[in-house]
């Protein structure tokens, strides 16, 4: 609260205007639509621009009957807690959960930009399971994640097929599909990340880890080094120096 606002300052919501995950049997993209309440498929082959990659968890508890979330990290050494609807399963870094809920599976959590019929939008990509380990591929052969940033386009132009024992599912196979944008696109996706990173400044502020940040900084900022003691104004005689 302030002088000016009788409302105190919330944390900001997250830009992305579609959640989306694939869909192995057929082979696309969904995303669930508030409005109409329904699953919404969208193609493989969409093209993308990445704007920022972060890491997650994801899962669905069968006993309960409800899925599994968790806060997104830049890195693993800070603690994921997985949450979900009677709130808090556990805390900790993925090294050490990992094998403790079985039904939680390792995510990256891509935030790029699409052109939508509806003109440019930005999306998130929540990448689990074969669709994650057939994007890590993908940025290996790349280089690393830093050549996601520059001016180039991501797309899905083939879809690959996988089985682990009678299981059969699909795996989109991504590529860089253009390797330059236009000035339309580089301004739509330079717009989106200005927008994306202001939410993720907040986010990761509101954090414990960030709260707990704030807190040091304050620390540090306050910090008064203590005054030098005088130098005494005798010399010591010998026979008293104790050593």
């Amino acid at each position: 609260m302030s002088r000016s606002s009788n409302t105190e300052e919330k944390q900001q919501k997250n830009p992305a205007q579609k959640y989306l995950k694939w869909k192995s049997g057929s082979s696309q993209w969904k995303y669930w639509d508030k409005q109409e309440e329904k699953e919404v498929l969208l193609a493989a082959n969409t093209p993308f621009i990445v704007l920022d990659v972060l890491s997650t968890a994801t899962g669905f508890n069968d006993r309960k009957g409800c899925g599994v979330w968790a806060n997104e990290v830049r890195s693993l050494k800070l603690p994921l807690r997985l949450q979900d609807k009677d709130g808090e399963i556990m805390s900790g870094v993925w090294r050490e959960i990992k094998d403790k809920v079985h039904y939680v599976k390792f995510a990256s959590s891509v935030y790029a930009v699409i052109n939508s019929a509806s003109g440019y939008e930005l999306v998130n990509f929540q990448l689990s399971g074969s669709a994650l380990g057939s994007w890590i591929e993908f940025v290996d052969t790349l280089g690393g994640p830093r050549k996601l940033f520059g001016d180039v386009v991501v797309g899905v132009p083939e879809v690959k097929e996988g089985q682990t024992g009678s299981v059969r599912y699909n795996i989109p196979g991504y590529a860089v599909v253009k390797s330059e944008l236009s000035d339309e696109a580089k301004s739509a996706a330079t717009k989106a990340d200005v927008e994306l990173q202001s939410y993720l400044k907040s986010y990761f502020a509101a954090s414990p880890e960030g709260k707990a940040a704030e807190e040091h900084n304050k620390d540090v900022a306050s910090y008064e080094a203590p005054k030098p003691t005088p130098a005494p104004s005798a010399q010591f005689k010998n026979e008293e120096v104790p050593f």
